[in-house]
């Protein structure tokens, strides 16, 4: 079954078409039209990583750059919590806590260019009311090295606080031993 239009495509329409006709065409009579919004198929890789789903072109976007990041720094992390969380921006840190990436999210969220938050630590996103508790929590928690969520305030660029909901993650290599952390950041009340 080739299509000359990849721009409708959806994951059920790759798995038809890899089946026999037959088999297909029987598959085909019971389905129904799906009533969740249609994204188009943007990397084939990512359905079959990640299960068949619809993602949204900013999701695709973070997933494939995270993807490439994990190749360049030889990572060993499968990034289906990013799936699994609700998120305004994902900022990615070594084990010294210096950006080494940030999503195009995060200069929604704090209005800070990602050019100038790479090499940087996240304290330039501190201010007056920042806890130092949590802060120190935060640091505690990375040296464990296991998943975690903490709520900090945080400053944007206009020195607007606002608070961060985080979800942190740490990137293992092939040895299991953490060696970068991810952060999935949103404003919340």
């Amino acid at each position: 079954m080739y299509r000359r239009n990849l721009q409708p495509i959806m994951a059920l329409d790759v798995y038809l078409s890899a089946l026999p006709v037959e088999e297909a065409r029987k598959l085909s009579k019971g389905i129904g039209a799906a009533r969740l919004p249609r994204y188009p198929l943007l990397c084939a890789d990512v359905i079959s990583c990640y299960g068949a789903m619809a993602i949204p072109p900013h999701l695709y976007q973070d997933l494939t750059a995270l993807k490439n990041l994990s190749v360049k720094y030889n990572w060993n992390c499968n990034f289906s919590f990013v799936l699994r969380n609700d998120y305004e921006a994902i900022v990615v840190t070594d084990t010294l806590r210096q950006i080494i990436w940030v999503s195009r999210g995060f200069k929604k969220m704090t209005g800070y260019d990602p050019e100038y938050a790479i090499g940087k630590k996240p304290v330039f996103l501190q201010g007056p009311e920042t806890s130092q508790a949590v802060i120190a929590s935060i640091r505690q928690k990375l040296l464990r090295g296991e998943p975690f969520s903490e709520v900090i305030v945080n400053y944007r660029k206009d020195k607007s606080p606002y608070r961060c909901a985080l979800r942190i993650y740490p990137i293992c290599d092939y040895e299991k031993r953490p060696v970068a952390f991810i952060a999935l950041e949103k404003q919340v009340a």
